[in-house]
C-alpha cells in the first residue's frame, strides 16, 4: 500500500527557511510553496518575524514562529 508523501507543515517550512542563509530564504519559499501564495506568504510573514526577534537579541527566533504559528491556527471546531 503506497501513500503520497506528507507535504510540510509551516513549522518544518519555517524552520528550513531559518536555516538557510537570508539571501537563499526567498527562492526556498518560491520554490516550496510554488503552488499556494497564501502559504508562501504567510511562511514569509513568519520567516520576517522570527529576523525580527533574531536581531533583538531577546527572544529565541523558533520560539516566535511556534508562538505566531498557534496564535494564526484555526480555532478547532
Amino acid at each position: 500500500m503506497s501513500s503520497e508523501p506528507r507535504a510540510p507543515s509551516v513549522r518544518e517550512i519555517v524552520g528550513r527557511c531559518l536555516e538557510l542563509p537570508p539571501s537563499d530564504r526567498e527562492a526556498f519559499i518560491e520554490r516550496t510553496c510554488a503552488e499556494d501564495s497564501a502559504l508562501a506568504a504567510r511562511v514569509r510573514r513568519l520567516v520576517a518575524a522570527a529576523e525580527r526577534a533574531d536581531d533583538s537579541g531577546f527572544l529565541d527566533p523558533k520560539t516566535i514562529v511556534e508562538a505566531l504559528v498557534e496564535r494564526e491556527a484555526p480555532a478547532a471546531a
